[in-house]
Formats: C-alpha cells, structure tokens, sequence
C-alpha cells in the first residue's frame, strides 16, 4: 500500500504563513496592572516614615537655670515697669510735653526689657505708681507680705546650710521644714511638698548650682 503524507495544502489562497497568524480583526490584550495588594504595599513604602521625637527630662541643674533666668527676667520688668511709671508720671504733674511711648521705648533699650506702652499707660491711668504688676491667675493662699517673707525665711534657712557645709537638703526634707513653718500658724495645714517646691522654683536666682 501507498502512504500519503500530510501535507499543508493552502485553503482559498491563503499562504501558511498567513493562516498561522491571528485573523486581523481579533483582539488581543495584554493585562499588566499588578495585584491591588502589590499597589497599596508600594505606596506604604513611598510614605516616609515620621521620625519620633524623644524628649528628655530636664536635670536638676537645667531646671534650676531655668527657674533663675525667669525669674531675673521678671525682676527686670517689675524694675522698668517701676521707673517707666515713675518718669511719665513727673512729668504729667510738671505739664512737660512728653511722649509716653518714647520713655517706654528708652527704659527698654536700657534694660533690655520688653515693657508694653500700653501696659504703663493704663497703669498711670490706674495710679499704679512704681507698683509691681498685678499678679495672674487665682490668689494663693498667702498674702504678698507673708509669701516674702517666707521665701527669705527660705532663702535665709539654705544659706546658713551652706555656710556651715551642710549636705544639699533634698526636696522632701524642705518640704518637712516649710510645712512645720505654715502649720505651726494655726491657719494652714501642709503635707506635701507642693509649697517648697514653689519657693525653691521663686528664689533660684540668688543660688548657682556647680554640679
């Protein structure tokens, strides 16, 4: 028997080559968006990441600065605050011609303060003459004359330890000292370490810490 071999016949016309390859009019697409999980994962990465701050607790030495240049610096106001009213004051009362913002302006550069005219114009209106600045916030439970007194009686108590070369008293041992000061008046009652604390922080200035 004869074998037959197939053969590619062209059907139509049609070259092999021709029919290998995909009719004209269909389509073909090509999908290459990656998976959602694979987007959202890449934009995570693109978004830099914050750098978290640290904060450090002050020392004793960086607090206690702190404490003594805030209070220097009210020291210097409460003193402008005085000669401005003082100045302007005078010279109303002999009628020369003043400029109340120019005086303000001279006693700051002086001081080196930052003393509000407005502020020294309402004072005089108010016949605060070389008067300290009203105090903020609520009244405490001392009056000025007795909380000055306290912070020398403070003042004075930390000195004498160091002339006789004590050991620093800790905050607590103050805190014993100031409240068997209040409560021996019969008026207050103290048992924390809450008014020592606020006369150390008032009187930083006139104390400088080595270590």
């Amino acid at each position: 028997m004869e074998t037959i071999e197939a053969q590619n016949v062209p059907v139509d016309g049609q070259s092999l080559s021709s029919l290998s390859e995909p009719p004209s009019c269909s389509t073909s697409t090509t999908n290459n968006s990656a998976p959602n999980e694979d987007v959202n994962s890449e934009k995570l990465a693109l978004v830099p990441l914050e750098e978290k701050v640290v904060k450090h607790r002050q020392t004793s030495k960086q607090k206690h600065q702190e404490d003594a240049d805030e209070k220097r610096r009210k020291n210097k106001e409460k003193a402008a605050l005085k000669m401005a009213t003082k100045e302007i004051h005078f010279q109303l009362r002999i009628g020369a011609p003043i400029s109340q913002r120019e005086v303000v302006n001279h006693i700051n550069n002086c001081m080196g303060t930052n003393v509000s005219s407005k502020t020294i114009s309402q004072m005089i209106r108010e016949g605060r003459i070389r008067m300290s600045p009203l105090k903020k916030g609520p009244v405490g439970d001392f009056a000025k004359p007795v909380r000055e007194n306290m912070e020398t009686a403070f003042v004075t108590y930390l000195k004498l330890g160091q002339a006789n070369s004590r050991n620093q008293s800790t905050l607590s041992e103050l805190g014993r000292h100031v409240n068997a000061m209040v409560n021996a008046s019969g008026q207050h009652e103290k048992s924390q370490n809450g008014l020592a604390k606020k006369l150390k922080s008032c009187t930083a200035h006139h104390f400088e810490v080595n270590t």
